[in-house]
Formats: C-alpha cells, sequence, structure tokens
C-alpha cells in the first residue's frame, strides 16, 4: 500500500518522506521494508482519504500536491477541532492496521500474507501502546486508541474521518 514511488527510488519523491518532518527519527524502518526494497517509510501521515478513500483533506501531499484528490480549502472543514489532519502514519480498517504510511486513513487494507498483517499491526499497536498520536485541524493533539480509530464505528469515531463531520457508514471498507 506504500506509494510505488518509495520503492523504486523515484526522484519525485524526495528525501524528506524518509529523514524530513515525516520521520520520526526514533522510529526505524522494519527489517521486512528494506527485505521488500521499500526506500520510503513516514513515521506520520495526512489524512487525505479519511473513511473509505473519500472526504478527507484531499491529497496534498501526493505528487507534490498534484494528486488525484485535489486538496480541500480549511473552509471546507465544517468541525475543526474533531477533524484529523495529521497523525502517526497508520491506515487500517477494523483488525488490521499498516504503518509506515504517508497518510493516516480509515481504508481497506491489504498484506500479502497473513504473517505479514499480523507483524504489521503488532508493530503498530507496539509502537504507542496501543495508541496514534493525532493532530486534529484547529491544532490541538490528542492520543486517541487505535480501537477507536479503526475498529469503533459509533458516529463520534467516524466523524473524526471527514471534513463534513458526519459518519458515513457507507464508505467503510469491507
Amino acid at each position: 500500500m506504500l506509494h510505488d514511488g518509495w520503492k523504486t527510488g523515484d526522484p519525485k519523491n524526495p528525501d524528506i518522506i524518509t529523514n524530513g518532518v515525516w520521520h520520526c527519527p526514533r522510529l526505524e524502518m522494519p527489517r521486512e521494508f528494506k527485505a521488500i526494497g521499500v526506500h520510503g517509510f513516514c513515521s506520520y501521515g495526512y489524512n487525505a482519504f479519511g473513511i473509505g478513500g473519500r472526504l478527507g483533506l484531499g491529497e496534498l501531499l501526493h505528487s507534490h500536491g498534484k494528486g488525484i484528490i485535489p486538496p480541500d480549502r480549511e473552509s471546507s472543514v465544517v468541525s475543526p477541532s474533531q477533524m484529523i489532519a495529521i497523525g502517526d502514519g497508520f491506515c487500517g480498517n477494523g483488525s488490521v492496521i499498516a504503518d509506515g504510511q504517508w497518510m493516516i486513513g480509515r481504508v481497506a487494507v491489504q498484506a500479502a500474507t497473513p504473517q505479514a498483517a499480523y507483524a504489521g499491526t503488532k508493530r503498530v499497536y507496539d509502537r504507542h501502546h496501543g495508541k496514534a498520536n493525532v493532530v486534529f485541524c484547529d491544532t490541538h493533539v490528542e492520543a486517541l486508541k487505535l480501537s477507536f480509530l479503526f475498529q469503533d464505528t459509533t458516529d463520534v469515531a467516524l466523524a473524526h474521518w471527514t471534513r463534513d463531520n458526519q459518519p458515513h457508514r457507507e464508505l467503510l471498507p469491507p
């Protein structure tokens, strides 16, 4: 699920992903990422897609802001104190959560093997004791439980991912 350019070392994706503001200096790239030739491992991610690939903040970072989904205006965020903007680079839905992502989102994640899914999810839970650090659009920070972010289907949990502050269960990945 990582961006293909990071796997190949594409020069359009600068070293900022691996060594700049999107990388925590205390977090090392997992051995399995190195083994398959991944060059970019992000510690932090941007809520580009929200739930199921929609209603996030748009693709500000992908291809230097020239992604498929243009970035949204600040005025489109109905409740800035409730919407996740940036957080630990985790993507998942249900019991599988992947790390090393340039985004944070509640989207379907597929692993090559059940062992890879288990290893990534275990690593994610170990990183901050079952929590993710997130910055909301109003700039306040919270450490939220991973179960709240990726498994909880209450209106409150789901609305954190969307700019219109609605749960949008219809967009949840299967």
